[in-house]
């Protein structure tokens, strides 16, 4: 392969790193929206895409209230921070 190609990769790694770097900076806070894109602060873990403690079942949810790009809410229903809300 090419030096150019190495370069272009060695870049393109560079650049992702960057993106990640920046994205740990800004954490989420208890009770805040999260996903596989983004951290909570301290010691809370993501569960059900809200920053919780760990170990807690507080915020825990069953699918059909919950929702995703892959789970749906119901007819009626709207997703809007991974939950379901009448429309």
């Amino acid at each position: 392969m090419s030096r150019i190609f190495y370069i272009l990769l060695v870049a393109l790694f560079a650049f992702t790193l960057s993106k990640t770097l920046k994205k740990k900076n800004k954490c989420i806070a208890f009770g805040g929206d999260c996903d596989f894109t983004s951290y909570c602060c301290e010691d809370y873990q993501c569960k059900d895409y809200r920053c919780s403690l760990k170990g807690t079942k507080d915020n825990q949810v069953a699918w059909g209230v919950k929702c995703d790009w892959f789970h749906w809410c119901k007819k009626g229903y709207k997703c809007q921070s991974h939950r379901c809300y009448k429309k």
